[in-house]
């Protein structure tokens, strides 16, 4: 029983290593120069452990906001929930 779960546990972290290269071509790729590597590791593990639907969920969201971040304050788009309405 032993050597399954092994190959098991090597299977899934395989997968979860092919997921965050492909989220981390897609941040590269959609933030360009504005990429920083270390927000992104610090963003990969800021809630632990993920099922990896939802961690590719978080890290869109993250590259959406940081693009966002980086566009001039008369680029912004206020919304009446980003001021507390």
């Amino acid at each position: 029983m032993g050597p399954l779960i092994t190959r098991a546990r090597f299977l899934s972290y395989l997968v979860g290593e092919q997921e965050i290269k492909m989220l981390r071509a897609y941040a590269e790729r959609e933030l360009g120069g504005g990429f920083d590597i270390r927000a992104f590791h610090d963003e990969i593990l800021r809630n632990g452990p993920l099922p990896l639907n939802v961690l590719n969920a978080q890290i869109r969201d993250w590259v959406a906001a940081r693009k966002r971040d980086h566009r001039g304050i008369g680029d912004r788009v206020v919304s009446k929930k980003s001021i507390g309405l």
